[in-house]
């Protein structure tokens, strides 16, 4: 049931209010952003692998563009990472969104939510939860609706004499945004869920990876939940939408032995479709699942991260990486070991890093003070 929330600021848009807390809806659809249009702020999430973003035309009068390409760690070679909190805060400020605006987000995928997706839950990790995805992206928007401009909106420039605080303020979630680390860490706790939602032939390693860089295989002890398998396609219109509850209750259910009460950690090839996966649980009242941002992409090239490889014959998938090879995939106890083993090799090298680079540093001082 939906109530009208209240803000200083201006008019609220509906909201679904819980025992605890206020629950802001994943997504939304054409009747609730007609009636809020003028208390949201609109972003185009386009966004297509392989395909850039430069030319990119928004087609909603008044929305702005959300590059995840662009608004995004532009300091390493991983594709679409989080930026840092103060990038993101510049980012909003340049676009004109504050921690006031609810926010709606499509994009041109025809209701698969990608990246609108990532968009929203990019939102969430910053620790801005009034947002929602728009049901049936661009091809679902009311016709000649137009979003509420934020070109009057006062665009701070960043470092200028004189600057204003800031409209927006960006905290990064922990419980949201997850690195290699606690991936790896995660296995000590086995009540952590690991979800891969890349498409069922790349998790099963019979289909390659769509950068030709990164090899095939997967992360050991992931269940697979491919992205598509949450949603469902109208066949007249060839237009998606999240599955019913039901349907989205028997697939995580599958994986996940009361997956309501377990933390997840998502990833798939960068972290853009995790996201769809992580909306999906959001829907289903699970709102803290965490996205792990560096996803396959940056997992299958550390020389130091095991892997499991199902295909000990394809070349593509061997190469110097640590394996868990087929004969431990399904041996549950024994593939924990292994991983315990490795975990353990890990966090020795990292301290042994640590250690050296210490070391170094008090070598450079001693001789800056000779």
């Amino acid at each position: 049931m939906y109530a009208t929330g209240k803000n200083t600021q201006k008019p609220s848009v509906d909201y679904i209010k819980t025992r605890h807390d206020v629950y802001y809806p994943g997504t939304v659809d054409a009747e609730w952003v007609k009636k809020n249009i003028k208390n949201i702020k609109v972003l185009d999430g386009s966004w297509t692998l392989g395909k850039s973003s430069k030319d990119h035309v928004v087609k909603v009068p008044g929305a702005k563009f959300f590059d995840i390409d662009d608004i995004c760690d532009k300091t390493t070679w991983k594709p679409h990472m989080l930026p840092t909190e103060k990038e993101f805060e510049e980012h909003m400020d340049r676009l004109g969104i504050t921690n006031d605006d609810y926010i709606v987000v499509y994009d041109e995928s025809n209701g698969k939510y990608t990246a609108s997706a990532r968009v929203w839950w990019t939102f969430r990790a910053f620790g801005h939860n009034k947002i929602s995805a728009f049901e049936g992206g661009l091809a679902k928007w009311p016709a000649n609706l137009q979003a509420e401009d934020s070109q009057d909106a006062e665009i701070i420039i960043p470092n200028s004499p004189n600057t204003p605080k800031k409209g927006f303020t960006a905290k990064l979630s922990s419980e949201l945004y997850k690195t290699w680390e606690d991936v790896l860490e995660s296995t000590d706790f086995p009540d952590v869920a690991l979800i891969d939602a890349r498409p069922a032939e790349r998790f099963s390693q019979d289909a390659p990876e769509p950068r030709a860089e990164i090899p095939r295989g997967s992360i050991p002890m992931a269940k697979n939940v491919p992205f598509l398998s949450v949603l469902s396609e109208d066949p007249s219109t060839g237009i998606f939408s999240f599955r019913n509850a039901e349907s989205l209750h028997q697939i995580f259910s599958k994986v996940i032995e009361d997956y309501k009460q377990h933390p997840a950690i998502i990833y798939c090839g960068s972290g853009v479709t995790a996201c769809i996966v992580a909306l999906a649980l959001y829907r289903m009242g699970v709102p803290k699942s965490g996205v792990y941002d560096g996803s396959w992409t940056e997992w299958a090239v550390d020389n130091s991260l095991p892997r499991t490889r199902m295909r000990p014959d394809d070349k593509t998938s061997m190469g110097a990486f640590p394996t868990i090879t087929e004969e431990l995939h399904g041996n549950k106890e024994k593939m924990k070991d292994r991983l315990e083993q490795l975990h353990k090799e890990k966090m020795e090298s990292m301290r042994g890093k640590q250690k050296e680079n210490l070391k170094g540093a008090r070598i450079n001082l001693t001789e800056e003070d000779l």
